[in-house]
This record gives structure tokens, C-alpha cells and sequence, in this order.
């Protein structure tokens, strides 16, 4: 599977049936192709790399880039997942001018960066805004680039859960994205940073008890862009009843970075 080159397997094949979505994180970058109708995976590799901020993230793509022969290939769009700790939940019905002024209020200089946003079904769009240089090497890779906030992806299709409560925990690196759900209503999406267990542990228990949810009545569900999860469940599991690695290794992929592959299903 991952031996094949781009010539004797894409060769004289309408690359309309493919599509393609690439992960970017701190924790490095994943590929994968996979077919139109379908979720059958055509070619896809993760590609780890320690990367320690995203100010230098766009150099470490460009040579991926380089580096990979199948990125090369003219496909129609590529479909880009973005790990970006700068963003922010912003109601569906704020006008343009309000978008604005949020945006260059909470993520950063606009000379620096480019805004995006992902719409989801909860009445709110997630913002967030990417360094302009790896917009520019992405755009400059690619013909016609989507950009996606994972949070909004994963806002739009919450597992489900037999507790009243849902917690989404997705680990990058020292980053953390956490998402809380008290029964129907979402109560909070955001990063935070910790360097250290008793960071995590701090800022876990600290949001559950200002939100007031019960960690008995909640389910946390935990994932991330690497695979190495197990010292984070490790961690919390003192401190809550129910907690469930999800997004599973693909049976067969080893090379495929399952968190990425459960993204790129929900789509």
C-alpha cells in the first residue's frame, strides 16, 4: 500500500474520485487519499515530527512537501485540518464587522495571520486564524485549499455517550483541546497549555467545577494527533468514571494517524 508511487497507481486515473486531506499540528502532519464514494483508503501516511511553534510550522510543511511524492499529484481540492490553539467560538448570526473586530481582538495580529472560519450546527461558527506564511506555502502547494477547524468538525458530530455528560479531550503536544457538553447544550470549546500532569489535571478539574458538571455524570473521551494517548488517560483517570479512547487505530494502517482518518469520516 504505502510502497506504491504515484505513476503506477494513479496513472491514467480521473484523480476527480480522490479526495485529500492533509493534518497539520505541532505534533507534525498526516496525508490521506481516499475514494470519493466512499471511505476507502486509497494511500495516506503520518508523518510525526516534534515541531515547537507554530511561528516555524510552514517550513516543516514545505519540506513534507518536498518530501512526498503523492502531495504532488494534481488533485481537484485538498481538504486541510488545522490543530490551531488561537480560535474561538463566534455566534452564527454576528455580522461581518463583529467577526472582525473579534478576530483581531483574540487571534492575533492581521498582518500575521489569516482568518478562517468553520461553521457547525450549534449556532456558533469557530474562528481561528493561521500564520500567513503557511497559508502561503499551502496555497502555493495546492490548487484550491478548504481550510477546517477540528473543533468545528468534531462539534458537528459529538460521539455519543450513555452518561448525561460528554467531554472531548484531543491532545497536541503540550496543547490541549477540550469540549464539554451538559446533555444538549454545549458549555465550552477551547485550548489551554500544559506543560505538565498537574497542569492538566489543574485545568481539567478547575473547568469542570466552575461549569458545575459532574465528573461522575460524564463520559471523557480522549485522542490526539500522535498516538501516544495512554499517559493521558493515565493521568485523569483518578479523577473521572468513565473514560474511553476514541478514533481507534485503523486495522491494517498502521501508518495512518487515526485521529485524522475519524476526522476525515465525519466529513
Amino acid at each position: 500500500m504505502f510502497d506504491l508511487t504515484a505513476n503506477n497507481f494513479f496513472e491514467n486515473k480521473d484523480l476527480s474520485q480522490y479526495k485529500v486531506s492533509i493534518q497539520i499540528s505541532l505534533d507534525g502532519f498526516s496525508f490521506l487519499i481516499t475514494h470519493e464514494k466512499g471511505d476507502e483508503i486509497i494511500a495516506g501516511k503520518n508523518f510525526p515530527l516534534k515541531i515547537n511553534s507554530s511561528a516555524v510550522i510552514a517550513h516543516h510543511f514545505y519540506e513534507w512537501y518536498l518530501s512526498e511524492p503523492f502531495l504532488k499529484l494534481p488533485f481537484q481540492k485538498v481538504r486541510v485540518y488545522i490543530f490551531e490553539e488561537l480560535f474561538t467560538l463566534v455566534p452564527a448570526g454576528a455580522d461581518e464587522n463583529m467577526a472582525e473586530q473579534i478576530n483581531r481582538i483574540l487571534l492575533g495580529k492581521e498582518t500575521e495571520r489569516k482568518y478562517f472560519l468553520s461553521k457547525t450546527m450549534n449556532g456558533v461558527n469557530v474562528n481561528f486564524s493561521v500564520h500567513s506564511e503557511l497559508v502561503s506555502q499551502v496555497d502555493k502547494a495546492f490548487n484550491e485549499v478548504e481550510w477546517f477547524h477540528p473543533v468545528a468538525v468534531l462539534l458537528n458530530h459529538l460521539p455519543a455517550t450513555g452518561k448525561p455528560n460528554l467531554s472531548v479531550l484531543i491532545r497536541t503536544q503540550n496543547y490541549y483541546f477540550l469540549i464539554i457538553r451538559q446533555r444538549t447544550k454545549l458549555l465550552l470549546a477551547n485550548c489551554f497549555a500544559a506543560h505538565h500532569s498537574t497542569d492538566l489535571v489543574y485545568q481539567i478539574i478547575n473547568t469542570f467545577q466552575q461549569l458545575k458538571v459532574s465528573r461522575n455524570l460524564t463520559q471523557l473521551m480522549i485522542s490526539g494527533t500522535s498516538e501516544m494517548n495512554r499517559k493521558t488517560t493515565e493521568i485523569l483517570a483518578p479523577y473521572f468514571t468513565d473514560i474511553l479512547d476514541f478514533a481507534p487505530e485503523i486495522a491494517g494502517f498502521k501508518e495512518v494517524n487515526s485521529l485524522h482518518y475519524y476526522l476525515e469520516t465525519l466529513q
